[in-house]
């Protein structure tokens, strides 16, 4: 075990013999015990209030210099879909309405129409389109900002959804929605039978894994429940 003496000797040290003996032990130690994964972690802070007295940190209590705050529910982002660097969504609530942001590897732009209600989820496609849910409806969005398709407000003989909670993208042409029930989008619709109801059963998430396995969580105990891909 070093002493303090011993850690002051390396600090000061200049000798790139010995500092290269130190690297090599100092690397082999790392390998040892977490070995050559690298994790990032990457925080967005909703508050810079704190109680702890971490030396370390800019935030600690002690700090009474810095301004402190806590984000309302209404600031807070909630959902975030990105295709690569330069092309991520972010939408959330904003007051009584949404708001929906899209940064392009430079700025951030927030100028989308369908912003006037707090945005639930969202999800896109490899080719640029989104489907964004809000206000219990999921709209088919262009990169733009325009609307050309939706489903939700409610079943008729056998299609569309009440309140849609959440979606998943399973290709570019299939969408499923989890609300009131369970859907399938099929995409691009020909006419208002693309959205086709499938369950009835409340449900609050939808999730599937690229094969045609979807992975629904109902609200009926929180359960999950598997189903396979429904062919039209």
């Amino acid at each position: 075990m070093i002493d303090r003496a011993g850690i002051v000797a390396w600090l000061h040290e200049t000798d790139p013999t010995r500092l290269s003996r130190l690297y090599r032990r100092a690397d082999a130690v790392r390998r040892e015990h977490v070995g050559d994964e690298v994790h990032l972690r990457g925080l967005v802070e909703v508050s810079n209030h704190c109680v702890r007295r971490c030396a370390y940190c800019g935030i600690a209590a002690p700090n009474s210099a810095l301004p402190r705050y806590r984000m309302t529910k209404d600031e807070v982002l909630s959902v975030v879909w990105g295709r690569s660097s330069d092309d991520v969504w972010v939408g959330g609530a904003r007051g009584a309405g949404g708001i929906l942001i899209h940064w392009d590897g430079k700025k951030w732009s927030d100028s989308f129409p369908i912003a006037q209600l707090p945005i639930d989820a969202l999800q896109g496609f490899s080719y640029g389109n989104l489907v964004v849910v809000t206000g219990g409806v999921a709209q088919l969005m262009h990169p733009e900002g325009s609307m050309s398709h939706s489903c939700g407000g409610g079943v008729k003989d056998g299609y569309g959804l009440a309140n849609v909670r959440d979606v998943w993208v399973e290709s570019d042409d299939e969408v499923w929605l989890a609300g009131d029930g369970i859907a399938q989008w099929t995409l691009p619709p020909s006419s208002s039978q693309g959205c086709r109801h499938i369950d009835d059963q409340r449900t609050l998430g939808v999730w599937g894994d690229g094969t045609g396995r979807i992975v629904v969580l109902s609200e009926t105990g929180f359960s999950l429940e598997l189903r396979e891909r429904t062919q039209s």
